[in-house]
């Protein structure tokens, strides 16, 4: 439920510290971090960054000493119920007092779900985009490039003009190249948000059902075998698939059969046809309402009923029931 709220991977783990010691060195990490109290209690102190280089970071740090860090600028003990939020990078550390054992929850959120990580998906498309259509791009790197390029010449001494100016005309040129496929990365953006949600259904857990869903889901008692074209079927959570296109082909990426242990196994995806693609996407959309098979958007309605069967027995969707207005039902 909280990947839901926050739109990206969730952890949460437990932490019994015995009184009077300390679990970690001081660190920082890599996630945003809400610690929750639940028994005893805890003094946490958190300190800012330390550089610019260290702020928002992605990769989690060594342990410090004492005198890496400084001053805390929160030095506060967390009783049950209490809640602390520290973000990615600042530093922090807790012990627990003399004659008391603290137990805490730390849920953690933020994991890659950042601007860097969402360029690198999308910039080698915008590049390759630019290549296509941007004659410029395609031109010959200049003849004379080892002679001024490359660490050797890096560093050109005072009697060599011809080679300073040489780089610096290098340099001029590439940045006015490098707006070219600037141009395409508006097109793009919609890509490399898909391979975002991409790794998400891969990371996340199954999405919770409630008890009175459970009849609905294939394979449980109760379910039917099928769902016919008078079938109401509706996607199990809005957050649970996402249909992205990948060569040619729809793919519909879901979590709902995900295992417990993180990334324990490879992505799920269902490979659609691109003119199934419609089908999948009106049932996507419909949520939360449920939608009747036979008026999913596709003129066969045995491709519609195809559609609908896979959804139904990977259990992206549930069965809701048989339309009861004879007037929707299909002849």
């Amino acid at each position: 439920m909280l990947e839901t709220e926050w739109g990206s991977f969730c952890g949460s783990n437990t932490y019994l510290t015995p009184a009077a010691t300390q679990g970690f060195a001081p660190h920082y990490d890599d996630i945003e971090a809400f610690i929750l109290q639940l028994e005893g209690s805890k003094r946490w102190r958190v300190y800012k960054p330390r550089s610019s280089e260290e702020t928002l970071p992605r990769t989690s740090s060594a342990n410090f000493s004492q005198t890496e860090i400084g001053e805390p600028v929160l030095d506060h003990v967390l009783n049950p119920g209490d809640l602390l939020y520290f973000p990615r990078g600042w530093i922090h550390q807790a012990v627990s007092p003399e004659g008391a054992h603290s137990l805490h929850a730390t849920v953690s959120t933020g994991l890659h779900n950042n601007w860097l990580d969402l360029l690198q998906y999308a910039m080698p498309r915008a590049l390759d985009l630019a290549g296509e259509n941007e004659v410029a791009l395609r031109g010959s790197v200049p003849r004379d490039l080892l002679q001024f390029g490359g660490i050797i010449n890096s560093d050109p001494g005072p009697d060599e003009d011809a080679v300073k100016e040489a780089r610096l005309g290098f340099v001029n040129q590439a940045k006015v190249l490098a707006k070219l496929v600037l141009r395409h990365l508006p097109g793009v953006l919609d890509q490399a948000a898909d391979q975002v949600a991409r790794e998400l259904m891969h990371s996340r857990l199954p999405p919770p059902l409630a008890g009175e869903e459970m009849p609905g889901r294939f394979g449980e008692s109760g379910a039917p075998e099928a769902v016919g074209p008078n079938s109401m079927i509706r996607l199990t959570r809005r957050e649970a698939a996402r249909l992205v296109l990948e060569e040619e082909q729809a793919v519909l990426y879901h979590c709902v059969q995900n295992s417990r242990v993180h990334r324990a196994e490879e992505p799920k995806g269902i490979v659609f046809d691109i003119d199934q693609a419609p089908a999948v996407e009106a049932v996507l959309s419909a949520y939360p309402e449920p939608i009747m098979v036979a008026q999913l958007p596709m003129g066969d309605l045995q491709d519609r009923l195809d559609v609908a069967l896979t959804l139904y027995e990977q259990g992206i969707v549930l069965f809701m029931g048989e339309a009861k207005d004879t007037d929707m039902k299909a002849e």
